[in-house]
């Protein structure tokens, strides 16, 4: 109740939507703008920076500020109802809905979290305090959505539904590159029934861009992504973990080359492995490996996408129990290090990914042959 208390206190003590650093909701500019876009129908304007600074002009009080929005267009449809409301109450069910999506994961997490005998109560609240998690909620981020349906796809998978597991995946086609190394994950793992559920809902995906953008909307959404990405990584380069924009943003083209590809492909590699071989209790291994896996070998993520690591830590306490519950927690504390980001010049999320993926390649059970 005090969590979601939050966003209310918040609102009611801030002097105005723009305060510079404390700028109320933190990225959520960028979405509610989308969503007035989306509002009027102006699809083939959605990805022109002047038509973002016009829907975002009165959530800022210095003129020509406003948050690029960069998502596929469904995420602005999705936003829409959103937008129908003033922005300090559009933010706060927005932060509400972030914080049910956190715990309703946990809840669908229960085969596994009985494993840790912790409480239904604790296992929210652990997960909500872990910085990037919590940023992603009160920073305006969907991370909590992304961690929802990664969690949804494994209980449909636990509970031998594995057609709704694939539409699950491809409800994170909002998020294209999760999306798409899911289905990748599946197809390597022989998971055809899955594989079939996620065609099915890209197919669905795809035909709501069809109708409000036209038949070439993936090319257009890539074209403009790839070049905010650029523009990002110079702006953001404290905030980003995954290898290739970690290594690009610290060392420069040379480093992404020599240290971030090779980092990306051979996770990519582990993954693919452990999906394709995967046995015993093969749900947990398959989705603790990929909720790391496909943070550390995107092409681009940001600190908050690091929340998804939740799943792995959780994977690994409920597999392994004490014999890492002190490294996860350990993982757990250090994530509020990112706040030292900006003065650090790099975010420390990229180490604590990689120490993630050391946790569940080390502390889980061997794996044996594909358990269908």
């Amino acid at each position: 109740m005090v969590l979601a208390a939050v966003p209310l206190i918040v609102v009611a003590t801030t002097d105005g939507v723009d305060a510079g650093q404390d700028r109320l909701g933190g990225d959520y500019p960028a979405f509610y703008g989308a969503g007035r876009i989306a509002a009027t129908g102006d699809w083939a304007e959605l990805y022109l920076s002047s038509r973002q600074l016009e829907a975002q002009s009165d959530l800022f009080t210095e003129p020509g500020n406003f948050l690029y929005f960069a998502y596929p267009p469904q995420v602005a449809a999705l936003y829409r109802p959103l937008a129908a409301l003033s922005y300090e109450w559009s933010y706060v069910l927005h932060a509400l809905l972030m914080g049910a999506a956190v715990a309703l994961a946990v809840r669908l997490a229960k085969p596994w979290i009985s494993a840790i005998s912790w409480s239904a109560p604790a296992a929210i609240a652990a997960t909500l305090l872990m910085y990037p998690i919590l940023i992603g909620v009160y920073g305006g981020q969907n991370t909590a959505l992304t961690l929802l349906l990664i969690v949804a796809a494994a209980r449909l998978e636990h509970d031998k539904r594995p057609f709704g597991a694939g539409l699950a995946i491809a409800a994170l086609l909002f998020k294209p590159q999760f999306g798409l190394a899911m289905v990748a994950l599946a197809v390597v793992g022989r998971r055809w029934r899955m594989a079939e559920g996620w065609a099915v809902g890209a197919a669905g995906f795809y035909a709501l861009g069809l109708v409000t953008v036209g038949w070439t909307w993936p090319a257009d959404w890539a074209s403009q992504a790839w070049q905010f990405n650029e523009m990002n990584l110079v702006a953001n380069g404290s905030n980003f973990v995954s290898a290739l924009s970690f290594t690009e943003g610290l060392l420069g083209r040379t480093g992404l080359v020599l240290l971030g590809l090779p980092i990306a492909v051979g996770v990519g590699l582990w993954a693919a492995r452990i999906w394709a071989r995967a046995g015993g209790d093969a749900v947990a291994n398959r989705y603790g490996a990929a909720a790391v896996a496909i943070v550390l070998a995107a092409p681009s993520a940001l600190f908050y996408d690091g929340g998804l690591t939740a799943i792995t830590l959780g994977v690994a306490v409920s597999q392994r129990g004490r014999r890492v519950t002190t490294i996860a927690a350990a993982i757990w504390v250090l994530s509020w290090i990112q706040v030292a980001a900006s003065s650090l010049g790099a975010s420390p999320g990229f180490l604590l990914l990689l120490g993630t993926w050391a946790l569940h390649h080390w502390g889980s059970p061997r794996h044996g042959p594909v358990v269908t």
